[in-house]
């Protein structure tokens, strides 16, 4: 046991952790179909046939759902490195 030891904090409750994770993949998918009306708009004014702009639109929603999802795994940046300190110059001046 012992002076350091800690207890376990306790357990998130179910509904808890469903409602963030719904948050979050609702998030993603708001992202994801933004992405995806804003390439359908520019397709359809570029002149690209609507059935191929709906299979590409289809491909920029599913590219940005993934790669959302994806970045969410990955680590913290480091912090940065603290400012460096004025010392003696190597030539001694």
């Amino acid at each position: 046991m012992g002076r350091r030891a800690a207890r376990k904090a306790a357990a998130e409750p179910w509904y808890r952790r469903a409602v963030r994770a719904a948050a979050r993949w609702t998030g993603r998918a708001l992202l994801a179909l933004g992405a995806g009306a804003v390439a359908f708009v520019v397709l359809r004014w570029s002149g690209v046939s609507p059935s191929a702009s709906r299979w590409l639109t289809l491909a920029v929603v599913a590219v940005v759902l993934v790669s959302s999802a994806l970045a969410s795994t990955l680590p913290a940046p480091p912090p940065p490195a603290p400012p460096a300190t004025r010392g003696p110059r190597p030539d001694g001046r």
